[in-house]
């Protein structure tokens, strides 16, 4: 993860126009629980990051990556 402290618009700003959700957000979208997709980032699965909001930190996830891995997933348990 990354450890550097960034606004949820600086992670969004960064090269290749990538976009960070929260895990609530992340949650719903790949309908998996905010508790798995901790997981995720801490086995480097799905790109993530901290989001500071005044005095609360969240953690965030790249949406393209997290597609990728929740996609691969289905598929996997498909077959």
């Amino acid at each position: 993860m990354d450890s550097e402290l960034k606004t949820l618009d600086q992670f969004s700003g960064s090269l290749m126009d990538k976009k960070y959700v929260t895990l609530d957000v992340g949650s719903d979208i790949s309908g998996y629980t905010k508790d798995y997709l901790e997981r995720l980032c801490r086995l480097e699965k799905v790109e993530c990051g901290e989001w500071t909001r005044g005095s609360k930190k969240q953690l965030v996830v790249e949406i393209n990556s997290l597609l990728r891995e929740t996609h691969t997933l289905l598929i996997s348990n498909e077959g």
